[in-house]
């Protein structure tokens, strides 16, 4: 490794990975919060997981996965610039193999992380509403079959960009002149910014093929013009995810990180990460949604039960006892009122009556009845 030039000197110290840990932090919550949030509220409102469940969970592995691998290579050197990395190295270019070694499982993964994430978005449409609808029927097996190729076709690509594989992170010793301990042969001929960005390309394809679904079923349903643009803001969270898809494209193509790969292709790296966790939010957010109107209409079931509960006691403590309806005696001013209370002829126990009803509203506000009334002997 030749000495260090001065302007290398100057920029010796900067570092981006305070940013990658802090992103890789932060999305790794945002995505196993959102989660956990989301199995937790489909047991609760349907005591069992389905398909989109599963494809979320396995997406959730995956980018979990994908968050400990970038963590790994920012303590390898990532973030760094490449010549510090190098100096840094008691053994060279050990550090950097490991970093590229990190880099390349991590773009293996990516592909069945977004597959799990659309592939489950794509069963939670058919599950709620696109089957009642042949076209969309038709247009929601198109993007599954686009989807299971781009997957097969994206991770073979990243797999077979260097033969041998190995060859992706052992050909630093001839990037940096280091002398490898053994022959190192190979080629990367598919590791251009063109050809690395036509995946990401098609991918973006597949990501607006599945967020036009949803938003052409609710713009022609027949709801109020508020609960649809509700459910439309919900539906397109996933937008945000294309925009981090076309700035990586951007970035691909535009930003030349081979002279200082470690350092320039950071702001890639955090929006690559940053794309998989908001996608995997977005595809929570509609059954969290659902399970929030639940828990608010509980909530208002609930008060509603309280408050009937409160006026029922205080009319009895209005009314006559059974022992003054059975003698005829009321007490001064009772009659009218007791008459509205109590149904002529009844000699019901009170005290059996209002435990009736309390029980009748436990039961209403558990959702095990939804309406019942009083029966007389």
């Amino acid at each position: 490794m030749p000495p260090l030039t001065h302007s290398q000197l100057a920029h010796y110290h900067e570092s981006k990975q305070p940013s990658i840990i802090a992103t890789s932090v932060i999305f790794l919550f945002i995505c196993n919060a959102s989660v956990v949030l989301r199995v937790f509220s489909q047991l609760r409102l349907s005591g069992r997981l389905f398909v989109d469940d599963y494809a979320i969970i396995f997406a959730a592995i995956c980018s979990d996965i994908t968050g400990a691998l970038y963590l790994n290579a920012t303590a390898e050197g990532l973030g760094l610039h490449i010549y510090r990395s190098v100096a840094e190295d008691p053994n060279p270019p050990q550090h950097l193999i490991s970093l590229f070694r990190a880099l390349y499982i991590n773009a293996v993964f990516t592909g069945p992380c977004f597959a799990g994430i659309k592939i489950s978005l794509l069963w939670y449409y058919r599950r709620t509403f696109l089957v009642h609808q042949k076209w969309l029927y038709i247009a929601w097996w198109i993007n599954l079959v686009y989807i299971v190729l781009w997957t097969i076709g994206s991770t073979l690509f990243y797999m077979v960009q260097c033969l041998p594989p190995d060859y992706y992170w052992k050909r630093l010793y001839h990037l940096l002149k280091i002398p490898p301990p053994s022959p190192i042969h190979g080629q990367c001929n598919s590791a251009t910014p063109t050809l690395v960005a036509l995946p990401l390309i098609f991918s973006l394809i597949s990501d607006i093929g599945v967020l036009l679904l949803p938003v052409v079923t609710l713009a022609r349903l027949h709801t109020r013009m508020r609960r649809k643009i509700g459910l439309m803001i919900i539906f397109s969270l996933g937008a945000l995810a294309c925009v981090c898809e076309i700035v990586r494209i951007w970035l691909e193509v535009t930003v030349s990180a081979f002279e200082d790969p470690t350092y320039d292709n950071v702001s890639f790296v955090i929006f690559t990460f940053a794309e998989g966790n908001i996608a995997i939010a977005a595809a929570c957010a509609p059954l969290l949604a659902s399970q929030w109107n639940w828990t608010l209409q509980k909530i208002r079931s609930s008060k509603d039960s309280q408050s009937s509960i409160s006026n029922f006691a205080l009319k009895q403590n209005d009314a006559p006892s059974s022992q003054e309806r059975s003698s005829g005696s009321y007490p001064q001013g009772s009659q009218n009122h007791s008459v509205n209370t109590l149904p002529a002829g009844s000699g019901r126990n009170f005290d059996v009556e209002r435990l009736e009803y309390e029980r009748m509203m436990a039961e209403k506000t558990s959702g095990l009845v939804t309406r019942r009334g009083l029966t007389e002997d």
